[in-house]
């Protein structure tokens, strides 16, 4: 009897597995379980119908690779509070189709730490909602009232005590000074991407937010490949991690601007010492935010003194 309740109790769970995997697949919302950085380890349909490519080329691919930088931005850190914190977290980012229907469109990220059998919380599910093809919801009654009137009358100024042409001419300043933030923006994109030195930019745990194609070039590494990894495990040789992240403690505690020279491993597995100029950063209500240097491969003589 224990047998066959054993049985019974396998193919019930066998068919719950199934319904399970239907309704994930066919869910009209796409569905991704991702890692640390942000890597996609499971996807449905729906999921890559939206990024706008195969089902089977969704996965090992980050969700940053289908962002505009300042999104990609967004999604590092939702993902580290989520992590963080373990509780369901959301964030709105602009989404960047590739394929033969390529465009922008705006998505809200649902996401939620997801434990292994150890307990580790190693990867979290995201829900993704393609707010562009939700319909706005229209305050009111639902039938609408029946017109009692036949009268020519112009309809009444929508904006009420309000002045129009102030109210317009408002929105035109809001307008120009959108476009000038957005002309800054793109500026300072280029300048990032062109500067002649290393740009390196850390969150407060020590984590890869961003470099520039200098760095990329220099230890030959993109930046979709280590994005939300650890620094110092990364690139320091494991001889400097203790002094490497010694020195960022200093930094973020003493909140100062300091010069230091280390080694960084590249890609190729040679290393490069680099010359740093390390400052934090601070967000707009002057908290601190991240970590940023500067650096430049050290001349020969700094080198030999190090």
């Amino acid at each position: 009897m224990q047998y066959d309740e054993l049985v019974a109790a396998n193919a019930e769970t066998a068919r719950r597995g199934v319904r399970y995997q239907r309704l994930y697949e066919l869910a009209p919302v796409g569905c991704v379980t991702v890692d640390r950085s942000g890597r996609v380890q499971e996807s449905n349909l729906r999921a890559a119908i939206l990024f706008g490519v195969a089902h089977s080329e969704l996965g090992g691919r980050p969700l940053q690779k289908f962002m505009p930088e300042l999104a990609a931005d967004i999604l590092h850190r939702h993902l580290r509070s989520v992590f963080s914190t373990s509780t369901r977290q959301t964030c709105k980012v602009v989404l960047e189709r590739s394929g033969t229907r390529p465009g922008s469109f705006p998505v809200r990220i649902e996401s939620i730490v997801v434990p292994d059998e150890t307990g580790k919380c190693l990867e979290c599910q995201s829900v993704l909602i393609n707010l562009s093809e939700i319909p706005d919801i229209q305050e009111g009654p639902l039938t609408p009232e029946p017109v009692t009137t036949t009268t020519t009358e112009p309809a009444p100024n929508p904006i009420v005590g309000i002045d129009a042409e102030a109210y317009i001419e408002s929105l035109n300043n809001a307008a120009e000074r959108l476009d000038s933030m957005r002309e800054e923006r793109d500026f300072a994109e280029r300048l990032l991407a062109s500067a002649p030195v290393m740009v390196l930019v850390l969150d407060l745990d020590g984590c890869i937010v961003r470099f520039n194609r200098c760095f990329e070039d220099i230890t030959g590494y993109r930046l979709d490949e280590v994005r939300g990894a650890d620094w110092f495990k990364t690139f320091l040789p494991e001889e400097d991690h203790a002094q490497g992240r010694a020195t960022f403690a200093r930094l973020l505690r003493e909140k100062v601007t300091m010069g230091t020279v280390s080694a960084i491993r590249t890609k190729r597995g040679n290393k490069v010492e680099v010359e740093w100029r390390n400052t934090v950063l601070r967000d707009v209500r002057a908290s601190m935010c991240g970590y940023m240097s500067i650096g430049v491969e050290a001349p020969p003589h700094r080198q030999l003194a190090r």
